[in-house]
């Protein structure tokens, strides 16, 4: 099956083997065009490749590599992203099985996704990434068995499963180019589209208007469970990075936020022997009790504010 630019599509498309206990094997299957509604479920294919900026949901798929010599069974790139979920099976031999690359995305958007290694063999890397790329796999279910190293990580981008390094299945450790992007977030900004219309910035911490993302082609529409999510799993998704929730914060989520940089700077600067030493007009120590006030006084002033609204609520 190829999906080119010259096909063209209106509304949603979807295309079901309709047997899930019998699914039909598509085969090969490369999609380059710019759709975004566009959905493959309960199907068999020896390998996908989606490119060209397109949005594809995959749901329920088989890929049985027929060949050893392919390079990826499941692969995202320029500027493309998958929406997987339900049940991904992976067998036979290949290079890699899931692959992102070129500021590719592969993303888990439904709840218990289950990915499944039918003793999968890779002869170079279970997940790979590299050159920019974004593969999400929170929640998701890691069974099966598959040789080969986890993972590799490459420049400037994100492999994120919330299961450590050892969470990918694969016979031999993986490697991440930490230094120059790895699998952090923070070396990379996501904008995120939901369901009401509006764009959230990762690194902004804010709500951003079309015109101030430097291209729209990295919008990616943030789904879950089958839909375009809404601000709930938005702030749950920048909890699970680690992100600052900015204006989507609580105030009592802000005054936990602030209360805990306050103890971090006590640990930090009021150690034992400091406040031994104080006691004694030491100068060093009222030079260190200085800094430290310095710095606490404006997050007391945060949280007394806070504490002030909270009570005008009430």
């Amino acid at each position: 099956m190829i999906v080119s630019e010259a096909d063209t599509y209106s509304g949603r498309v979807i295309i079901d083997s309709a047997d899930i206990n019998n699914p039909a094997n598509f085969g090969q299957i490369h999609i380059y065009s710019k759709m975004s509604d566009f959905r493959l479920q309960n199907f068999i294919s020896t390998a996908l490749t989606v490119g060209a900026l397109a949005r594809v949901e995959v749901y329920n798929a088989d890929f049985r590599s027929s060949d050893a010599n392919t390079s990826a069974l499941l692969r995202a790139v320029d500027g493309a992203t998958i929406h997987i979920g339900g049940l991904i099976q992976f067998s036979g031999t290949a290079e890699v099985a899931i692959y992102a690359a070129t500021e590719g995305s592969i993303i888990v958007a439904w709840k218990n996704t289950t990915i499944q290694f039918n003793d999968f063999i890779a002869k170079a890397d279970v997940v790979r990434g590299l050159l920019g790329y974004y593969m999400y796999f929170g929640g998701t279910t890691f069974t099966g068995k598959a040789t080969g190293r986890r993972y590799y990580a490459g420049t400037y981008g994100v492999i994120s499963t919330g299961l450590g390094a050892e969470g990918i299945p694969g016979t031999i450790s993986g490697i991440a180019e930490t230094a120059m992007g790895g699998d952090t977030m923070n070396d990379k900004n996501y904008y995120w589209l939901i369901a009401d219309g509006r764009i959230w910035g990762f690194k902004e911490a804010r709500w951003l208007d079309r015109t101030e993302m430097p291209d729209e082609d990295m919008m990616v529409e943030l789904r879950h469970n089958d839909q375009v999510a809404g601000l709930d799993y938005l702030r749950e998704t920048i909890r699970f990075y680690g992100g600052d929730l900015g204006e989507l914060a609580t105030d009592k989520e802000r005054a936990i936020e602030i209360k805990s940089e306050l103890d971090a700077l006590d640990a930090e600067y009021l150690t034992p022997r400091i406040l031994a030493n104080l006691a004694v007009g030491d100068e060093y120590a009222l030079a260190r009790k200085a800094e430290h006030e310095a710095k606490a006084a404006p997050l007391r002033h945060q949280l007394a504010g806070l504490e002030v609204a909270h009570e005008e609520k009430d």
